[in-house]
């Protein structure tokens, strides 16, 4: 806890809570993104919004965890640019999905990951404790993917997850401002903590999903979407797609083809 500084707008009565862990600051496109956000959806109800900085993401997400209220949390990190309707439009991905599922669920918008070659952060593990993980290339035509796993720079999480992964009830909010957060997230390995985390869910029976109409900015050095994985698969050495193709084949996966990369670079991402 002496770690954590954190800054909070709280509401009576929240419909859900927002939480953006960071560590020096957050990116001036973020704070816009925040900004320019459209609550008309939550219909008059608020939305407690939580900013945590720290030093260490398991700490920040867990104390995160432990101050959320409402019907769900949303974690939105310090490096993202989205749209004015991309919460609210998660939100409604959420309510749709439950009405189809009685399994507790995450759900995601679509990011990719800041480094090239800018993969889709959509994880199919090939070891359900340790990983390693495929990232799943091509979803054309499918508005949620299901994964074993996603980055957790922009995506939902209902109370439920929590309890599948205790094996018992998530204790209420009044309850767990006593206590020490529980470590939901955690670094063992090198494994980052938001797949650690996506991977004990599963196991406990939480399904994941990413919506792939809510495209997320990620900030790098400049704002990274999917249409620069596209870029980078189209421009891939023979070779490199030799090896994709076969580390896809072994576990069912699609490889995209560098023909169609192409085709959808100039017509996907933000």
């Amino acid at each position: 806890m002496s770690d954590l500084t954190i800054f909070k707008e709280i509401y009576q009565d929240p419909i859900g809570t927002i939480a953006t862990p960071f560590r020096d600051r957050i990116a001036a496109e973020t704070h816009v993104s925040h900004m320019k956000t459209d609550y008309r959806w939550a219909a008059g109800k608020p939305v407690n919004r939580i900013y945590i900085q720290g030093s260490q993401l398991p700490l920040q997400r867990n104390e995160a965890v432990r101050m959320m209220d409402g019907e769900w949390l949303l974690f939105i990190d310090d490096d993202m640019v989205f749209e004015a309707e991309a919460v609210g439009s998660l939100v409604a991905s959420y309510h749709e999905l439950k009405a189809q599922i009685s399994e507790p669920i995450i759900v995601g918008g679509l990011c990719v990951r800041r480094y090239p070659p800018y993969q889709p952060t959509l994880f199919r593990a090939r070891d359900m404790t340790e990983g390693p993980f495929n990232f799943i290339e091509d979803w054309q035509g499918m508005d949620y993917v299901e994964v074993d796993a996603t980055g957790a720079a922009f995506y939902l999480i209902e109370p439920d997850v929590f309890s599948a992964i205790m094996g018992g009830p998530f204790p209420s909010l009044m309850i767990r401002a006593g206590l020490h957060p529980w470590p939901f997230y955690e670094w063992t390995g090198t494994m980052g903590e938001d797949l650690r985390f996506c991977l004990n869910a599963r196991r406990a029976g939480v399904r994941v999903f990413v919506d792939t109409r809510i495209q997320i900015g990620h900030i790098g050095q400049k704002v990274l979407g999917i249409s620069d994985f596209y870029g980078q698969v189209a421009r891939r050495p023979e070779e490199v797609q030799v090896a994709v193709r076969e580390m896809n084949d072994a576990v069912g996966l699609h490889t995209l083809s560098q023909e169609e990369a192409r085709r959808r670079e100039g017509l996907d991402g933000l």
